[in-house]
């Protein structure tokens, strides 16, 4: 019997709005192709991103390859192994080339025993630097990624490496947070995409971004911003319940219910204190 999954890929700015041309295909361990190249059922999340979600088939007991490509006369390639003891866990994460636009895809991971070495995150920041700046003064950021004194300019932040690996930090942590107990993963993250939860989740980067940055200059003695501090108060809360993105599975995990028994199902039960109520006493359930 078939089974489907949810699948994501990322392609980087450079792969967005390519929907009608990504497409994947299904190959065997040998190499061989199983599934013909599709682009149906290929969605950008969300438009503009360059991330792509499909829910893939797959033949049952089927081990091989899931191939995604951006099409074109110079396409690029993300590969995915497929295994059975994978499927219900999610797959490995695989580079196609060493770019800053490096292709990989990310996979759904359920409930269940995870194999150990499965790389469960995303491999780029939940936020943009274009994004960040939104929630920042662009003076104050440009100053704190500098190394040389000068100011960095707004539009040099948007490929800074020093804001980058604070934005990738703070998506570390929040993952951290997020993804323990699988209460979400990578891919319910990302689905959050432009929502009223998705932005409470740029906030949250945002802010722990903002302390990051800030610990670079130790000698100024600068005390964390004050988003920072709330920030960290979410992540918490996040990590214990107390505050949760608005998924409905999430939600419907924290309705607690109960089922009372009724007598005449606990007697067609007919369990050892049934069969033996001379001895045990007819039980309360029972009434």
């Amino acid at each position: 019997m078939s089974y489907t999954r949810l699948k994501m890929v990322q392609f980087g700015p450079g792969g967005a709005s390519l929907v009608g041309t990504v497409g994947y295909a299904l190959y065997n361990s040998d190499g061989s192709l199983n599934a013909a190249r599709t682009t149906a059922g290929i969605s950008e999340r969300p438009a503009g991103s360059g991330t792509y979600a499909a829910t893939v088939t797959f033949p049952d007991s089927f081990t091989g390859e899931l191939r995604w490509d951006t099409g074109g006369a110079t396409p690029k390639y993300a590969s995915e192994p497929v295994n059975p003891a994978e499927s219900e866990t999610g797959g490995m994460v695989t580079f196609t080339n060493g770019l800053v636009n490096a292709t990989y895809t990310i996979t759904v991971v359920t409930a269940g025993p995870a194999p150990g070495g499965v790389l469960v995150s995303n491999l780029t920041p939940y936020l943009s630097p274009a994004d960040f700046l939104k929630f920042a003064d662009v003076r104050i950021i440009g100053d704190l990624c500098s190394d040389t004194g000068t100011r960095v300019t707004a539009s040099a932040l948007l490929t800074d490496p020093n804001l980058n690996a604070a934005l990738q930090a703070a998506s570390g942590r929040l993952e951290a947070a997020c993804l323990k107990s699988s209460r979400y993963t990578p891919a319910d993250l990302l689905v959050l995409s432009t929502s009223n939860s998705g932005y409470l989740l740029r906030e949250i980067i945002a802010g722990i971004t903002k302390g990051i940055l800030y610990r670079r200059r130790p000698e100024r003695k600068l005390p964390p911003p004050p988003e920072y501090e709330e920030a960290t108060k979410y992540l918490d809360e996040l990590g214990g319940g107390a505050a949760i993105f608005g998924l409905q599975g999430v939600m419907d995990a924290g309705v607690i219910s109960h089922e009372v028994e009724r007598p005449d199902e606990v007697e067609a039960r007919n369990m050892t204190t049934r069969q033996a109520e001379h001895y045990f006493g007819r039980r309360s359930n029972r009434w």
